[in-house]
């Protein structure tokens, strides 16, 4: 009975070094510079993507806001390149008119420094981790 006892006490002592190690690694992830977005244009056959530089993101309650510069999470991290992606848009055709109805919305300057309604397929950004 002891000897379970102490087994048991190893096993969760193990688990609880690796919750505790796992959680000390997971960081924010800082946006150093301008955040770009992926906008496409889609074709029968093809899509045209360009590189564009987002300038304000429409919140919850329809202001306008600045692209936050801190991130719990991302979809792709290049510590090499320090370089951060996030995927806004999802593949196919349901997943597309879902994410054009409740997905956030983006914008861009254009020429007349007006604010231009822009839908990313993703964002990406200079980035570091921090933690």
């Amino acid at each position: 009975m002891i000897r379970i006892a102490q087994t048991t006490l190893y096993i969760l002592t193990a688990v609880t070094v690796v919750v505790v190690a796992t959680q000390a690694s997971n960081g924010k992830y800082i946006a150093e510079g301008t955040i770009q977005g992926f906008v496409c244009t889609n074709y029968l056959i093809f899509s045209s993507c360009r590189l564009v530089e987002l300038a304000a993101v429409e919140g919850e309650d329809g202001r306008l806001y600045t692209i936050s510069e801190e991130y719990e999470t991302v979809s792709e991290f290049n510590e090499r390149a320090s370089r951060c992606w996030i995927r806004i848009r999802s593949e196919g055709w349901i997943s597309w008119a879902l994410n054009r109805v409740m997905g956030p919305r983006f914008f861009v300057l254009n020429d007349n420094d007006q604010l231009q309604l822009v839908s990313p397929e993703s964002i990406t950004f200079r980035c570091r981790k921090d933690g």
